[in-house]
């Protein structure tokens, strides 16, 4: 993957400062997407699942994440709403310490 240079670096001029130069060289460019970040519990199973896919394609969690939503919309209805509602009966209820069996 090429890195992309910033637009900072091509108006370097003798007068700037150090940290005016710092300052226009890291501006992140404009994302045509906004990101919103979300914060969800998982389990330990969930982390080793994702660990799993991680290591075996090179791809990140949210990489995972965004395949896991295709594959599943990719799905017809009714076996999604299966696959959907299999998972919430077997997840953890939140604050509830978790039975030994």
């Amino acid at each position: 993957m090429k890195l992309k240079k910033s637009a900072g670096l091509d108006t370097v001029t003798e007068g700037k400062t150090l940290k005016s130069f710092v300052m226009e060289a890291s501006k992140r460019p404009v994302s045509g997407s906004q990101i919103t970040r979300v914060n969800f519990s998982l389990t330990e199973q969930d982390i080793d699942n994702f660990d799993h896919f991680i290591k075996e394609s090179g791809a990140s969690r949210v990489a995972v994440l965004r395949a896991s939503m295709n594959a599943l919309r990719m799905l017809d209805e009714d076996k999604r709403n299966t696959l959907i509602r299999q998972a919430e009966i077997a997840s953890p209820k939140t604050g509830k310490p978790p039975i030994k069996r």
